[in-house]
């Protein structure tokens, strides 16, 4: 059967971490009427927050463009009138609008709202006519547990609906859960490991699987496909892949022009890509394999089991797009066989279990790293329970990374990672290097977690932001709680960094960061250093750390606080890979001292704040020179 269109999440966001940015944009101005002036200025609006870069003809805006990066807290990076005169320096052509730019910011702003609309956030009319957030889109703007906001929208997310007619009958997250947990059953049955769907299966066979009624047929296409390449070794693998690859496009789409071909293979392939990031927020799906294959989550496979079993790939039918989204954003339903008070038990029990096997692990290597859980015999509250269960799961998460840091030397990787900090540190990103991360602070947050992983010698470093089982961060740390944690056998270890460079550094980090190196600091009986990184250190955060280094001003606490530009923790990390890859050691004590002198600077050293950075950079381009 041909077909003549796929399922997709909408490309325009094909990342989740911009959702919040244009929930932003609507939370400000729900009340409007949705016409074309409203999505000509929304289309306006995502310039003005740096969610999306036009391509300005003006050498000067051009640059300017080139290294917009949206705020922490979406913002404006710029005023009204710049993104006037912005504007005036760029020229869309569209046939269809006559070049008119008026509709053409208006077909575009439409564009890049209609994901919103799709997926249950954003009510187009509300009972006066106005544009106005759902429950669900209020929750997600205030960030209220998105992993469970995201799957209950998933469950019920389906093709066809009110808002999009294709002739389909799919709901792709759930198919996509029941093709992944048939593959793995069929490929244990053939004597082959169940490692979920590999990109190129998934690229194939997920986008153009729009019918639930072909579930069955597409888990054996792929099975057969497998079977096929692992037949094959070497060049002859990868041409029959290739050729495979391009009969297929050919056959789904009806259409042999090679440019066609280009065209819709590339489109396969940003559909699966989207597709993955959006269905690894629900916690359900994970990546292994380097990020070649997308399986169920191993904390997770009850409720996979669940969905697999139990909830239908079929759309359902509704009266009206009214209908539709109040189905669709309802924050409570559908009801999760798994969120019952006797399921939930049997969960805690067997993660406690898992957790307790991990630990012993880790005990056969590094006794002094292992991190006990305490049982809970009896629950009262199915929330704390609920909570429990979470907090378990971040555990093993957590256990397993530390298990793989002690059972592998990573410390190759942080020539790599040393080049990825540094390219943060310029306001133009490049994702060359670890693309499986790109929201700005996210992306910083899990690097400098990775480069203290590949540096060696905790007992434990534990990153505060959320991550699926395959270890890649979701989100950033929750508001409350340091950034970061390691241990170490001599000192621990406090990280706090943050891509804002102006005066807003200070306000929104500065006494966070004190807050929690003072709070850790009581509570241990080792030394505590806190190392703050950005990608340029503002007046206000230097003049206020470097008064609770030198004096105990903070609840008559001197603090241990080092700030560092991202340049330069790149180049201690750099630095520290050199020594290691000519078979020095660079140990935790050695780490320690390290440390050590960076704080003494403005404790013995130095008087004057101004000075304070500058002889931080003397003393790293000694210490890298040596």
């Amino acid at each position: 059967m041909v077909r003549d269109s796929v399922w997709s999440i909408n490309t325009t966001l094909r990342s989740p971490d911009r959702l919040q940015g244009y929930i932003e944009i609507v939370r400000i101005m729900q009340g409007r009427t949705r016409d074309e002036e409203f999505e000509k200025d929304f289309f306006f609006e995502t310039i003005r927050r740096g969610l999306y870069q036009p391509n300005s003809k003006d050498p000067v805006w051009k640059k300017r463009v080139s290294s917009f990066l949206p705020k922490e807290d979406f913002s404006y990076i710029l005023s009204e009138e710049e993104v006037n005169d912005l504007m005036s320096t760029v020229f869309y052509k569209n046939k269809t609008y006559q070049d008119d730019q008026f509709k053409i910011y208006a077909f575009r702003g439409r564009t890049a709202f209609s994901p919103l609309t799709n997926f249950g956030f954003v009510r187009n009319r509300d009972e006066f006519g106005k544009v106005s957030l759902t429950p669900l889109g209020e929750a997600f703007s205030q960030g209220i547990n998105t992993e469970n906001m995201f799957l209950r929208m998933f469950l019920k997310w389906q093709l066809d609906n009110p808002t999009e007619i294709n002739g389909f009958n799919i709901k792709p997250f759930v198919a996509t859960v029941k093709v992944i947990a048939g593959v793995n059953q069929r490929a244990e049955k053939l004597g082959l490991r169940p490692v979920g769907i590999s990109f190129d299966e998934m690229k194939m066979y997920i986008p153009t699987l729009v019918d639930a009624k072909n579930i069955a047929q597409t888990i054996e296409q792929i099975i057969d496909y497998r079977l096929k390449v692992k037949s094959m070794g070497g060049m002859e693998r990868e041409e029959f892949k290739q050729s495979f690859f391009n009969d297929f496009t050919e056959r789904v789409f009806n259409t042999k022009s090679e440019e066609s071909l280009k065209t819709k293979k590339s489109n396969l392939r940003d559909y699966a890509d989207s597709a993955i990031r959006y269905f690894r927020e629900t916690g359900i799906l994970y990546l292994r394999g380097g990020g070649r294959y997308i399986d169920i989550s191993p904390s997770r496979t009850r409720e996979a089991a669940f969905i697999s079993e139990e909830f239908t790939a079929e759309a359902d039918n509704f009266k009206n797009v009214d209908d539709y989204i109040n189905y669709l954003s309802d924050t409570q339903t559908p009801d999760l066989p798994w969120e019952t008070f006797s399921q939930l038990g049997i969960e805690y029990n067997n993660l406690y279990v898992k957790h307790e096997r991990i630990q012993n692990a880790i005990a056969k290597i590094r006794p002094d790293a292992v991190r006990n859980s305490d049982y809970i015999e009896k629950f009262t509250d199915i929330n704390r329970l609920a909570d429990a269960v979470q907090s378990l799961r971040q555990l093993i998460r957590q256990s397993t990374r530390t298990l793989k840091m002690f059972k592998n030397d990573q410390f190759l990787k942080l020539k790599e990672i040393s080049i990825a900090i540094e390219e943060m540190s310029g306001r133009t990103q490049s994702f060359r290097k670890f693309p499986e991360v790109q929201k700005p602070s996210v992306r910083l947050e899990w690097l400098f977690a990775e480069s203290l992983v590949a540096i060696g010698n905790a007992n434990f470093i534990k990153p505060n932001y959320n991550v699926g089982d395959d270890g890649i961060p979701l989100w950033t740390a929750r508001g409350n709680v340091e950034d970061l944690l390691a241990d170490y056998p001599d000192f621990q270890l406090v990280g706090e960094v943050t891509m804002m460079q102006g005066r807003d550094q200070w306000i929104n980090e500065g006494q966070p960061v004190m807050r929690h190196v003072a709070d850790l600091s009581k509570k241990s009986t080792k030394p505590t250093i806190g190392l703050f990184l950005a990608p340029s250190l503002h007046r206000d955060t230097i003049n206020t750390f470097f008064g609770n280094v030198k004096y105990p001003i903070f609840e008559g606490q001197t603090l241990a606080i080092i700030p560092l530009t991202l340049k330069n923790y790149a180049k201690i990390i750099n630095k520290i890979f050199e020594i290691r890859n000519v078979g020095s050691s660079f140990s935790q004590k050695d780490l320690w001292n390290l440390f050590s002198a960076l704080h003494h600077i403005a404790v013995q050293q130095i008087d004057d704040s101004t000075q304070w950075i500058p002889t931080i950079d003397q003393y790293i381009d000694s210490f890298c020179n040596q």
